[in-house]
């Protein structure tokens, strides 16, 4: 029921971010189980709502966002695997957002490093 209202929200205030959204869930769910993770982790919601995030974040109308969306949502995806079998998070009480954050901090690196290059 919340992720039901957190997508409408999100497509009121900006369809294109929820279009992305849900498409990046969809990827982060099915790569979870691909690798093998617990399905309780997945079923969680663990590994769609850090991709969500991530996907939100990098959105918008230009031709080269979906690019920043699928590769944000990639390495956000590898980087909460690594997360969760790390025992470290599971002592704090599990990866929460982290995943997201740490994603999106690597992809601004890219995108910023390809600016550069581009310029």
């Amino acid at each position: 029921m919340v992720r039901d209202h957190l997508f409408l929200a999100v497509y009121i205030s900006r369809p294109i971010s929820a279009l992305y959204a849900l498409a990046a869930s969809a990827v982060g769910a099915l790569s979870a189980g691909y690798f093998g993770i617990n399905t309780e982790d997945i079923s969680l919601g663990l590994f769609g709502f850090n991709t969500i995030l991530t996907a939100i974040v990098f959105s918008g109308g230009e031709k080269n966002d979906g690019l920043w969306v699928l590769l944000g949502s990639i390495i956000t995806i590898f980087v909460n695997i690594i997360f969760v079998e790390m025992p470290f998070f599971s002592i704090i009480g599990g990866v929460f957002t982290f995943s997201f954050v740490v994603g999106t901090w690597i992809t601004l690196a890219i995108q910023q490093g390809w600016s550069r290059i581009n310029k």
